[in-house]
């Protein structure tokens, strides 16, 4: 993926210099990616799961999982998660156009012959969200999810229903640093659903989030969209782990 260039673009480049979308390498002005990670992403391929997107070798369905299936173009892993780090901590927006066409192109050859209906996200905890632009709906305002949903969609003509997914407890605990039954426990009952006019009836669902780790969340998600009554839900993310060991 090549960058177009404006004279306004060109000045900024002159005053913070290019880097690369997931590694964070300097890289001439017209790229996006440097060339190790061109050549070197850790593509999800091979054998996969119809349902959880992995490999067979690191399947993480098991019981539980909600939604219909799952795909991501990348396994999580160093140096290629630096770009996601600074994306979500800095705010780096320019990033999520990089990210949301290696999503798109995914969603594309893995969900061939579904019709998606319109997108939804799952929304960002409080503590990833700035308190000062916040949205009158927890986990809605200028978020890290809301700018990469906004640009999958965009890459996909898909409409992105800003809002229907929402936190049910503004106190609920955040996903990081929990094992695979902590985050299993932790997002129980956490999610709402705001569809007064009905519009989940009956429709296929694309869910976007940057990150399928255990899918406990993006389960949980899943489960309260089909609980108001939507057809199918497919997700999309950027990155998923491999397999680890659940910790008691």
């Amino acid at each position: 993926m090549e960058r177009k260039l404006t004279p306004l673009k060109i000045l900024g480049y002159l005053i913070y210099p290019n880097r690369c979308a997931f590694c964070d390498e300097l890289i001439p002005m017209t790229e996006t990616v440097c060339q190790r990670c061109r050549e070197n992403l850790p593509h999800v391929k091979g054998n996969l799961c119809r349902k959880c997107g992995c490999e067979r070798k690191y399947c993480k369905c098991g019981k539980g999982l909600e939604f219909n299936r799952a795909a991501a173009p990348f396994y999580y892993a160093e140096p290629y998660i630096r770009g996601l780090l600074k994306f979500k901590t800095n705010r780096e927006d320019w990033r999520a156009e990089v990210f949301a066409s290696y999503m798109a192109e995914t969603i594309r050859e893995n969900f061939t012959g579904v019709s998606i209906d319109f997108a939804v996200r799952v929304p960002d905890h409080k503590s990833r969200i700035d308190d000062k632009i916040r949205g009158p709906r927890i986990g809605y305002g200028k978020s890290p999810n809301g700018t990469l949903a906004k640009a999958v969609c965009a890459e996909l003509g898909v409409e992105l229903k800003n809002g229907l997914l929402r936190y049910h407890d503004e106190n609920s605990q955040s996903q990081r640093n929990r094992n695979y039954s902590e985050r299993h426990a932790n997002v129980f009952g956490v999610f709402d659903v705001d569809d007064e006019g009905g519009e989940l009836f009956g429709v296929n669902v694309l869910l976007i989030d940057d990150v399928f780790t255990t899918g406990s969340t993006l389960s949980e998600c899943a489960k309260m969209l089909k609980l108001h009554g939507a057809n199918e839900v497919y997700c999309i993310t950027l990155f998923t782990t491999k397999q680890e060991k659940r910790k008691k």
